[in-house]
């Protein structure tokens, strides 16, 4: 009985690991994502600029 609930808290506690490392890649991705769009606006605001 015990075995079988250490299994079992042994497999939930590696699936919320998996779970966190999953978002925490998806957050990771998505500040890339965002820092790329700032940065292409202000080198496209720089290139308007300068084309005047």
């Amino acid at each position: 009985m015990s075995k079988e609930t250490i299994k079992k808290v042994a497999s939930e506690v590696e699936q919320k690991t998996k779970e966190i490392k999953g978002t925490g890649f998806q957050a990771g991705l998505w500040i890339v994502l965002v820092v790329l769009g700032v940065v292409g606006i202000i080198i496209f605001g720089i290139y308007k600029y300068f084309k005047k």
